[in-house]
């Protein structure tokens, strides 16, 4: 035990004498000027140049202090406490530094109270008051670091329990869905209101966020990005209360930028996008194909039993697609190495101009907006091109009457495939097929290829009325469009007058907005017959269609508002 005792002081006494050969020791005292009260718990600290800390200690009740400097090049001593001014002094190899800290308190020479406006939403709530769950964006925070097309894709990603998944392509259908797909309607998706007035159905059946040609909420197709000043979503059960069981999947309040008072000011935004998908996961091959689909067809003849296995027998050694024999007709058709999904993607832009003029006097403030918009999709033959112009005018007839004109033309130019699906078609096709006949000496003709009865690694063969299932794809995303103009004009009046009423904290307020929104539509589509395959002296060989659809609405909507609070009696705002 002695010993085991001198080995330990002698460990001991070696760790002291290292760390005083690596360190220095700086002792002192820290009091308060002015008192002359040592400072208990005063910060000791040695920093570098670059402010680090490299030990550091505290002061005891009589303020004094025991600091280890460890070894080092350029050091100093900082003193800190709490409402006393810090100081810093360079390490000289000081052994003792007594030191005094002065007051740091400040004094306020003006305190200035300003009033700020209490801003209440359509049924009198402020935003104190609000209660529900609520999440709002300023849209400048998002459109002047990103460059985005359509309010979907700026919103994805930046408001809790709000999902949004995109289409691919310009104007593809997306959808939004706020805290999950519970509905008390038959659709989840969530109500619009822009500027306060609720979107109506014009036509259409299906949903398409961004997409307005076919689907429901077309006025948000009408608006840029850049016209907006912010989004609010409203998530719970108090937006069904204000909306009633149109606001049962959420509401979006959607309010745009306005003229304001003072010198016309111009602004002008240009975004140009360079798209270029990554890499997919690696696809097999055309010999890696024809060799799993033996496999299969093996093993399902071996689970039946050889003797009863005819059919996929047959398969194995009658199907000309999978058998390289260079007497077939189109041997060198199906002896090729095709990515698909490569031949309909393609490297695009996207380009996003908006120029607009506000300003105004105590009167009347205006607004004025031009944007262009032309977004090429990463999928062969899709596009979309939009104009939007608007003019916004707020006229001021006296202090409690007030008129606010809203006036907006869209030309919306979408160019889609007429198989929306031509990405799930190219990845389904057979690795060892051409898209295009082939000529003698390997290389590609300039006519498609696509047989009328194709395998495309299916048991049985796939084939009804319109080549459905042996379409070709890349023909299909060449030859083939889908062609959808849109032209809105929506025109909007909304005034507010102010009753006059006995008392300054009572508020009767008379509201209402006339809305007219015109609509049209057309869509053209073909489907060549060089896609299909089909004979040409089938009816649905170059199969094409046209429609027009036209649509009207028109929303009045009046509203009587009193509000009476005991803070504005007592003249109490909360800010």
């Amino acid at each position: 035990m002695k010993i085991q005792r001198y080995i330990l002081s002698l460990l001991i006494a070696m760790v002291a004498t290292l760390s005083a050969a690596q360190s220095r020791t700086v002792i002192g005292v820290v009091i308060e000027d002015g008192i002359n009260e040592p400072i208990f718990g005063a910060n000791v600290v040695v920093i570098n140049q670059q402010n680090r800390t490299l030990a550091g200690t505290t002061t005891d009740l009589d303020g004094n202090y025991v600091l280890n400097v460890p070894e080092g090049k350029n050091l100093r001593i900082q003193f800190s406490f709490i409402g006393l001014k810090s100081q810093t002094f360079d390490y000289t190899g000081q052994t003792r530094l007594d030191v005094t800290l002065i007051d740091d308190s400040k004094m306020l020479a003006d305190v200035e109270v300003v009033q700020k406006q209490i801003t209440r939403n359509e049924l009198g709530i402020t935003e104190l008051n609000q209660t529900s769950s609520t999440q709002k964006v300023q849209m400048a925070e998002l459109t002047e670091v990103a460059p985005v097309a359509s309010i979907e894709e700026a919103l994805q990603g930046q408001m809790a329990g709000v999902d949004i998944v995109l289409g691919g392509d310009p104007g593809a259908k997306s959808s939004i869905r706020i805290r999950g797909v519970s509905t008390l309607s038959s659709s989840a998706e969530p109500l619009v209101v822009v500027d306060g007035i609720q979107t109506t159905v014009s036509f259409g059946d299906d949903f398409s966020f961004s997409d307005a040609n076919e689907d429901d909420f077309g006025a948000l197709l009408n608006i840029s990005p850049a016209d907006i000043e912010s989004i609010e979503v409203l998530k719970d059960a108090a937006a069904t209360s204000i909306y009633g069981t149109a606001g049962a999947n959420g509401v979006l309040l959607i309010n745009t930028k306005q003229g304001k008072t003072g010198k016309t000011n111009f602004t002008f935004q240009s975004k140009f996008s360079y798209k270029q998908e990554p890499a997919t996961i690696p696809l097999l091959n055309g010999k890696q194909y024809i060799s799993m689909i033996e496999d299969a067809i093996w093993n399902a003849a071996n689970a039946k039993g050889l003797s009863n296995a005819s059919s996929e027998l047959a398969l194995l050694f009658n199907t000309k697609e999978l058998l390289r024999d260079p007497s077939y007709r189109y041997y060198n058709e199906y002896n090729v190495d095709t990515d698909w999904l490569s031949e309909v993607r393609q490297n695009a832009w996207q380009w996003d101009n908006s120029l607009s003029m506000s300003g105004g006097g105590e009167k009347a403030t205006y607004r004025m907006s031009f944007g262009f918009l032309d977004d090429v999709g990463t999928t062969v033959g899709t596009e979309a091109k939009r104009i939007t112009v608007g003019a916004k005018i707020t006229y001021k007839f006296s202090d409690r009457f007030r008129v606010f004109t809203d006036l907006t033309y869209t030309d919306y130019n979408k160019d889609g495939n007429v198989v929306e699906n031509v990405r799930s078609q190219a990845q389904s096709m057979m690795p060892n097929q051409s898209p295009y006949l082939m000529n003698d000496d390997g290389t590609r003709s300039h006519s498609y290829f696509t047989p009328m009865e194709n395998f495309q690694g299916q048991f049985t063969g796939i084939k009804d009325s319109k080549g459905q299932g042996n379409w070709n794809p890349v023909a299909t995303a060449n030859e083939g469009f889908k062609n959808t103009r849109e032209r809105n004009e929506k025109i909007t009046i909304n005034w507010e007058y102010k009753v006059p009423m006995p008392t300054d904290w009572q508020r009767l307020t008379y509201t209402g907005y006339v809305n007219m929104n015109m609509k049209t539509s057309t869509t053209k589509w073909f489907l060549p017959q060089s896609a299909t395959g089909v004979e040409w002296d089938s009816s649905v060989a170059n199969y094409s269609d046209e429609s027009t659809n036209d649509a009207f609405s028109l929303q009045f909507y009046t509203k009587l508002l009193y509000i009476a609070t005991i803070a504005e009696k007592h003249n109490i705002v909360v800010t």
